[in-house]
């Protein structure tokens, strides 16, 4: 695994504007959590899915749409809380079951090869 800067910069951006919108976007209490919720789950995804090279083909190209998927539900998931009024927990305890999620297979799919 190789860190590529280029791609790490540009995923870094995309996040943070991301979350930047969706701050922006949001009508309730909760805005800075959704803001901060939202970059870290779109920064960890997009970063494994665009970020780094794999040494090995079919693993990496199984992490990048794994990172792609878990991207998407996270995006959604900031979306729709983004949209509501809900209690904290609510939205702490999903967002961090899908990223959890998404380290556990990552990290699985990795070890794979091993």
């Amino acid at each position: 695994m190789k860190i590529q800067p280029t791609s790490l910069i540009i995923t870094l951006g995309i996040s943070v504007l991301i979350a930047y919108g969706l701050y922006v976007f949001s009508e309730n209490e909760n805005k800075v959590l959704i803001g901060v919720g939202s970059a870290i789950i779109s920064l960890t995804t997009l970063v494994a899915a665009l970020g780094v090279s794999y040494n090995d083909g079919r693993v990496g190209a199984n992490i990048r749409i794994v990172g792609m998927l878990f991207f998407s539900l996270g995006i959604t998931s900031n979306i729709v809380f983004s949209t509501l009024h809900f209690p904290r927990p609510a939205y702490i305890v999903t967002n961090g079951i899908l990223l959890l999620l998404f380290l556990l297979i990552a990290n699985f799919i990795g070890k794979t090869k091993e």
